[in-house]
């Protein structure tokens, strides 16, 4: 059996460790970290290192679509740089692919970007994407993004999970589930924040649009506001009209209300200039109030009855492997390392899903209204994809 001996001050009494101890002490550890491909833009980079700790992530290599920053991103980690986005993805063959931002990848009128990330889906490697993809409707038309509609053949948009979606929260699934199906809400109100170095308005509207619609379904109609975190007076600030510009160029605020057949309406504020990540949810009606509050010390789960009376929520036990069950589960970094754990180890869990066929068409008509300052339909949108 192999020994390690101790030679400080203490070796005149001589000791040992049995290596096999010693492994099996490690082995208690949990599991090695797994290899990672991180893409980010440079000023993510604090914010990144907060998501490789609470995550415990190994990362191999990194890319960035700055031009000529590469290389000095990838030497605060000391691995190699990329250059190409869509060639990395293409050969990635590590466990796990993390895209803080992306660029223009996933924004171009062609199936190479889809055929990168299926190649990599193919060899295992898990997709995660702070940042919707692909960049519009016309683009998710094609069938490398989209797939059978029958689903019979996924596309590549359904190999990417979203990050930090509302939805995400175990909070906001509590309060969903509380709620009959024959009793849905005819109001929900829902606000979102995030800072600049972290999150983007692109996916504060995706993820902010995908809970309105979880709740209520489609809308007839949206009308939204933009204003930039840099607006002077007499400047008034436009989206793009994907999300790419969205995500690339634009930090600011959008204030949405959504109209539905059914008599019920949304409204959705949210901000990626705001200081930091924070949600909250609420949503009326028959059953009086609920409230879901998240900020960076964790989660508040309330419902008041229609008279006033407090009403018990039955919620899963929480515990340390659990979503929110973690000290560090209040930051966008943990809530982000709880769904890459989640996405490498423990799939039978099942993270929530952004259906794209069903959101983006919206996402597009909010930035299109906010073009025009009048209402828009995303019936337009939605057509395109039939």
């Amino acid at each position: 059996m192999k020994h390690f001996w101790y030679s400080g001050p203490e070796a005149a009494i001589p000791w040992y460790i049995p290596a096999l101890s010693l492994f099996a002490a490690n082995s208690a550890l949990g599991p090695p970290p797994p290899p990672t491909m991180l893409w980010l833009r440079p000023e993510q980079l604090a914010f990144a290192r907060r998501v490789v700790a609470a995550a415990n992530l190994d990362v191999v290599s990194i890319g960035t679509p700055a031009k000529g920053r590469s290389d000095a991103l990838a030497s605060e980690f000391g691995v190699g740089g990329q250059t190409d986005l869509r060639a990395a993805v293409a050969a990635c063959d590590v466990p796990l692919l993390l895209m803080l931002d992306t660029g223009d990848f996933g924004a171009t009128a062609n199936d190479e970007d889809a055929r990168a990330i299926l190649a990599a889906a193919a060899r295992g490697v898990k997709i995660a994407s702070l940042v919707p993809l692909p960049a519009s409707v016309q683009i998710l038309s094609r069938q490398a993004w989209l797939g059978e509609r029958a689903m019979v053949d996924a596309g590549a948009c359904d190999r990417v999970h979203l990050l930090a979606t509302p939805r995400s929260l175990t909070r906001v699934r509590d309060a969903i589930s509380a709620i009959e199906q024959d009793e849905l809400p005819r109001h929900v109100s829902l606000r979102v924040w995030g800072r600049a170095g972290e999150h983007n308005l692109a996916n504060l509207l995706v993820g902010g649009l995908d809970l309105v619609t979880h709740v209520l379904g489609s809308p007839e109609s949206v009308d939204c506001v933009y204003t930039s975190a840099q607006m002077t007076s007499g400047l008034h600030a436009l989206p793009g009209e994907s999300l790419h510009n969205t995500s690339e160029s634009l930090h600011g605020d959008c204030a949405c209300v959504l109209r539905f057949t059914s008599g019920a309406a949304a409204s959705l504020d949210i901000s990626s200039a705001a200081g930091g990540f924070g949600l909250e949810f609420t949503m009326l009606g028959e059953f009086g109030r609920i409230s879901v509050r998240h900020d960076g010390l964790g989660s508040e789960l309330l419902w008041l009855g229609a008279q006033g009376e407090a009403v018990e929520i039955p919620v899963k036990a929480r515990d340390a492997s659990t979503p929110e069950g973690r000290e560090h589960a209040g930051s966008l970094a943990g809530l982000i390392a709880d769904e890459l754990t989640s996405l490498l180890h423990d799939e039978s869990r099942g993270l929530p899903r952004v259906e794209m066929a069903e959101v983006l068409p919206l996402a597009q008509a909010a930035l299109l209204s906010a073009r025009t300052g009048q209402g828009e339909s995303p019936e337009l949108f939605a057509r395109i994809l039939e």
